[in-house]
């Protein structure tokens, strides 16, 4: 009976872990969801190179640690800025935001890969200015946005955004909402 409730114990704590770690979306194949350091390294050791780090203390939910990463991401030969956030309230990474520039080819591919890989997405166009467009795909694993500026005329690319949005902040988000949207 002894051994019963140890191996049922052991399937629990398998099945517990396990469904914790599938609640992760990943980064060029890390999952988000861990110490910062963690994930930098892992990132270091696919040739991303951290060229800045540091802590935002404000006292509030809002403290985290944070780093800038630069170095080759997706069709993207040299990324300069990958933005990695580890909000102390989410207790690990939460999200990664990779700022591109991409021509109308590029930019096309990138979101049918993430049409491949995610499904379905929700479009909005002037989102923030005029001409631009941001794309979600939303998981039970968390988010992907893509916003992009309108296409400049002299080269015909454009600014593009890729947030991964981590389960842990996509919920904190829903909640604070929620709170407001309660305070009428």
């Amino acid at each position: 009976m002894y051994n019963i409730r140890i191996i049922a114990l052991i399937i629990l704590s398998s099945v517990s872990f396990s469904m914790y770690a599938q609640k992760h979306l990943t980064f060029m194949g890390v999952p988000i969801g861990q110490n910062i350091n963690t994930f930098t390294e892992k990132l270091i050791e696919q040739g991303l190179t951290i060229y800045n780090s540091g802590s935002h203390l404000f006292g509030n939910e809002e403290d985290e640690d944070w780093v800038t990463l630069s170095g080759p991401f997706w069709y993207f030969d040299s990324t300069d800025n990958i933005l990695v956030k580890a909000p102390y309230i989410d207790k690990g990474v939460s999200s990664v935001l990779v700022m591109a520039r991409a021509n109308h080819q590029t930019y096309q591919k990138l979101i049918s890969t993430l049409n491949t890989k995610y499904g379905k997405h929700q479009r909005s166009i002037n989102v923030q200015f005029k001409g631009d467009a941001q794309y979600i795909w939303i998981t039970s694993k968390g988010n992907i946005e893509v916003w992009r500026s309108a296409f400049a005329e002299d080269d015909a690319q454009c600014n593009v955004e890729i947030t991964y949005k981590d389960y842990p902040l996509v919920n904190r988000i829903a909640k604070k909402k929620s709170k407001r949207s309660n305070d009428l």
